[in-house]
């Protein structure tokens, strides 16, 4: 996977991307449920991204995906994807087009595994 910048893609080969729970020096994804105040430890979400969590329909599943890039000290991205697989909400943290276009493409691929994954479920 090429996403334009060496150090993320070196990431992404040496930890792959996750659609399920993970939490590791490259990413953490979590599943919140709407109408509830989202519980993801010690890490501080975007105004917006709650806003979403907690104005989503009741019990409705929502994966939170936080990105990292050298081992969670800086951080690139936070989106929130639903059920469909639509993303609900995102934050990009680095404020450069190469940046935006990394995380574009990262979003992309995650939707695209997610989607693999529940057609074999099904």
């Amino acid at each position: 996977m090429q996403l334009g910048i060496q150090a993320l893609d070196k990431l992404v080969s040496k930890l792959g991307l996750q659609t399920q729970p993970c939490n590791n020096e490259f990413q953490r994804v979590d599943i919140c449920f709407g109408g509830a105040q989202p519980q993801v430890g010690d890490c501080k979400l975007p105004f917006c991204i709650a806003k979403a969590i907690f104005q989503a329909p009741m019990y409705s599943s929502l994966w939170l995906h936080q990105v990292w890039l050298a081992g969670k000290e800086k951080p690139l991205a936070c989106f929130l994807i639903d059920e469909n697989g639509d993303v609900v909400e995102r934050v990009y943290y680095q404020n450069t087009r190469k940046y935006y276009d990394a995380c574009d493409k990262l979003i992309t691929q995650i939707q695209r595994l997610g989607m693999q994954q529940q057609s074999k479920a099904a």
